[in-house]
């Protein structure tokens, strides 16, 4: 999936910057032309990639961050994250009484 452009406010790149998500009031009325589930590569005012996202069209948060900085989120990425959650989870042994 190829990721498509989108231009953050200026409130909302702090947000990208320290948050998993950013809140619909953040957006410009150009964010109207995406989809539920469009993946997007975030640039600040200089065109500076900011990180990328997944769009929902509907509530309050209107993007999840997947991965910030200019690489985008890939397989091998995921793979990785999906290894360290489970060595993470191993470590800390059962918990629940599932």
């Amino acid at each position: 999936m190829k990721p498509r452009r989108y231009q953050l406010r200026k409130e909302a790149v702090g947000a990208a910057l320290h948050h998993p998500w950013i809140f619909r009031g953040h957006l410009s009325s150009a964010a109207v032309v995406f989809r539920d589930g469009d993946l997007l590569r975030l640039v600040d005012g200089h065109n500076r990639i900011v990180g990328h996202g997944f769009y929902e069209a509907s509530g309050a948060i209107a993007i999840r961050m997947l991965r910030r900085g200019e690489a985008p989120p890939d397989a091998a990425w995921l793979r990785g994250r999906i290894a360290a959650a489970v060595a993470h989870r191993s470590r800390r042994g059962p918990t629940g009484s599932g």
